[in-house]
């Protein structure tokens, strides 16, 4: 096997373990004269060794002992040599350029690891909105004894005010995370920058209010993981202002493996620290594993805390929230109860209700498995949340549905019951994030849904929706593909609450059966 060193001390050969679809390997030591870890791909076909995911995540706790998990495509031989250094320096190399090592995650693996060292590190910064003038500002440390204080301002390094929140923290089989703070700031001004530290001590952030009138734009982004093209997706999406991002599902696909969700922490922190992030789970969060851990999204749950009391949810995986006076977002779970007599259903019904579309005249809704979908990817996995759902969001008039979970950008005419229909909502899927798993690729050209499918396209990408006044909005589908972000599909959408066809029937429960209007 050939590989490359670059001045090593001395180097010990580890071995492998396999657990699963992961390769597990530890070295103790009792010294922090850590430097150097260089993983070699030889690219050679093992038959033993399944599809698995070369993206390094690394652990280091009080007891000395350092950890290193490795996943990647195709059928690889990953061969793990230690330098130990006394400088502080990862390197990461890929023998086989063919395979994918997902190095902008190595890289943020690796600096975790190396912020670590420093046992009082705050990472995993992220922001969410709360209410109508507040934000929840979240973070992890792994000093127990960082207090849950968040002190900001106006102005760089001058904290007028400052609030106290709360804490948790999760165990998962052996992985225990950090502490896990949430503090609830405000009341905050609109269109307007503040500048805060967690903890009391150290960085300082800073993150823009969204303002309290239209216009307003948001950034919508699903599947994102941890990738090169997560990190060009980010990049574009971070080039140009937008107010607040929203993402339906799939954020880390650490898939059991918990220190991924830390390396996610800290691959958005650069633009969840600045902008809030509203968002909803995927497949991807549910992360049971056989009788060892049988609680769902309990990693999702402690480190994504959503504004879901405050829209009288009982569940952090379904919520609600307003934007700009005049945007109603609604936040669903694919994942949890949605039938009838589910509490999902009920405070749909419920939340639907409130929303009043004088006042109102904008109605969206994100959720993770798509309704409609012609990519051969997931065929038929959101049709059960479909039947028990899509009469509610169509009498209410929904204006657009957001989803993920098919990796590919897909945008269909206003629909109903599998039918095209002008009072129906528009539904997008964009779960081209960045993920992994890579591109669902085919589409079938014979599918019931494909005269509603006005475009599809298996690239990586975001989105950007931008509600310009009360009456129009307008949606583009923007591709990762060049240096640039390339905007490849673009609409004009009217409010439903405009249409003299499409006003709603006061008269009409949200629970009950829609009548379809014709075109």
């Amino acid at each position: 096997m050939e590989f490359v060193k670059q001045n090593p001390r001395f180097f010990i050969f580890v071995g492998y373990i396999f657990v699963g679809n992961t390769c597990s390997i530890t070295f103790h030591t009792k010294l922090l004269l850590f430097a150097r870890f260089i993983v070699f791909s030889s690219g050679l076909a093992i038959s033993q060794i399944r599809r698995f995911f070369l993206t390094p995540s690394f652990f280091f706790n009080e007891k000395g002992k350092i950890g290193l998990f490795i996943c990647g495509p195709g059928h690889s031989r990953i061969d793990v040599f230690i330098s130990v250094n006394t400088e502080l320096d990862v390197e990461v190399f890929d023998v086989n350029r063919k395979t994918n090592i997902g190095t902008v995650a190595c890289l943020s693996s690796i600096r975790g690891f190396i912020g670590q060292l420093d046992l009082k590190v705050k990472t995993h910064v992220h922001i969410s909105a709360v209410g109508a003038d507040g934000m929840r500002i979240s973070w992890i440390t792994d000093d127990k004894h960082v207090p849950s204080i968040v002190e900001y301002g106006k102005a760089p390094g001058k904290y007028d005010l400052s609030a106290t929140g709360e804490h948790t923290s999760y165990r998962y089989i052996f992985y225990t995370s950090g502490k896990i703070h949430h503090v609830k700031i405000g009341p905050l001004e609109p269109d307007t920058v503040y500048y805060y530290r967690c903890g009391g001590v150290d960085d300082e952030f800073s993150f823009k209010t969204l303002p309290a009138t239209l216009p307003i734009e948001f950034a919508i982004v699903g599947d994102l993981g941890q990738t090169e093209w997560t990190a060009s997706t980010l990049a574009h999406v971070g080039k140009t202002n937008y107010d607040m991002l929203l993402l339906p599902g799939d954020l880390s696909y650490a898939d059991t493996n918990q220190p991924l969700w830390d390396s996610f922490g800290r691959l958005v922190e650069p633009y969840a620290s600045k902008r809030p992030w509203m968002v909803t789970e995927g497949n991807h969060e549910i992360e049971t594993f056989l009788i060892l851990h049988s609680h769902p999204f309990d990693a999702y749950n402690s480190r994504w805390r959503m504004p879901y009391e405050e829209s009288s949810s009982t569940s952090n995986l379904y919520y609600s929230f307003d934007v700009a006076g005049a945007i109603h977002v609604i936040m669903l779970g694919s994942y949890t109860d949605f039938d009838s007599k589910s509490d999902q259903y009920k405070w749909l019904v419920k939340d639907l209700a409130k929303v009043d579309r004088g006042k109102t005249p904008w109605l969206i809704v994100l959720l993770h498995a798509p309704w409609y979908n012609t990519n051969t990817a997931h065929q038929g996995e959101g049709e059960a949340m479909r039947k028990a759902m899509e009469s509610l969001l169509y009498n209410a008039r929904v204006d657009a549905i957001f989803v993920g979970h098919v990796h590919a950008y897909e945008r269909f005419t206003r629909v109903y019951d599998n039918k095209a229909n002008s009072c129906g909502p528009v539904h997008i899927t964009i779960g081209d994030g960045g993920n992994r798993e890579g591109l669902a690729r085919d589409f079938d050209e014979d599918h019931k849904s494909a005269s509603l499918s006005l475009f599809r396209e298996a690239s990586f990408g975001h989105g950007r929706l931008k509600v310009v006044n009360r009456t129009h909005a307008h949606w583009s589908w923007h591709r990762n593909d060049d240096s640039e972000s390339t905007v490849a599909d673009e609409v004009w959408l009217d409010s439903l609450s405009a249409s003299e066809a499409c006003k709603i029937d006061p008269s009409l429960p949200f629970s009950g059966t829609a009548v379809v209007d014709e075109l």
